[in-house]
């Protein structure tokens, strides 16, 4: 029993060691580079309801709201016409 599970140990040592990890490269010249317009044009598609999920996604990666709370101080006053 005791030389089936070291079998197995240095079968799995090997298989994880013998691993090739392949680089993912896109090469384009910096000029033409530019993600925005194709960022832009997929979040236009999107329904509204998937990009304020998205919005508040990302805020919730940056503001921990259990501690912080936002800020509602500014207020703007129009006048109503």
């Amino acid at each position: 029993m005791k030389w089936a599970s070291l079998l197995i140990f240095y079968v799995t040592l090997w298989s994880i060691l013998s691993m090739k990890i392949a680089p993912v490269v896109h090469k384009a010249l910096i000029k033409s580079f530019d993600e925005k317009l194709s960022d832009l044009s997929y979040w236009l598609m999107q329904p509204v309801v998937k990009r304020l999920e998205a919005v508040t996604f990302l805020v919730s990666q940056t503001v921990d709201l259990t501690t912080t709370r936002l800020d509602k101080t500014h207020v703007v006053r129009r006048k109503l016409k």
